[in-house]
């Protein structure tokens, strides 16, 4: 796999978390438009829809929290796609680089980012 086809998977897995989170918002906000009889256009649900994902979108991209710096191996392994077994053997292997706090390992999801993008993992 290419640079950039790693690039696109990446962003692929964290798109999904978001179209994910946004179906589950509309569903809810479509559900409480149908608790109520309203007699609308075609146009005018068409333009309805439109503004309730708009403000939905806003809405949810300005309540995203900002990541974590430093991620438990059962985070890292997902946001790389893989196992947390694979996880181990990158970070023994010497390939990925982990902070051992007390008996729990850490990766710093700058390195997790960082390999996923350059297309240094080798699975």
């Amino acid at each position: 796999m290419s640079t950039t086809a790693y690039a696109s998977f990446f962003h692929q897995c964290s798109s999904l978390v978001l179209v994910t989170e946004l179906i589950r918002i509309i569903s809810g906000k479509i559900h409480m438009l149908m608790s109520h009889i309203i007699v609308l256009t075609a146009q005018e649900l068409e333009d309805l829809l439109e503004r309730v994902v708009s403000r939905t979108l806003d809405a949810y991209l300005s309540r995203q929290p900002t990541q974590p710096k430093l991620l438990k191996p059962a985070q890292a392994a997902k946001l790389l796609c893989i196992s947390q077994t694979k996880l181990r053997m990158l970070r023994q292997s010497g390939q990925l680089a982990a902070t051992k706090i007390g008996e729990t390992v850490f990766y710093r999801y700058a390195d997790i980012e960082a390999m996923y993008t350059a297309g240094t993992q080798r699975i």
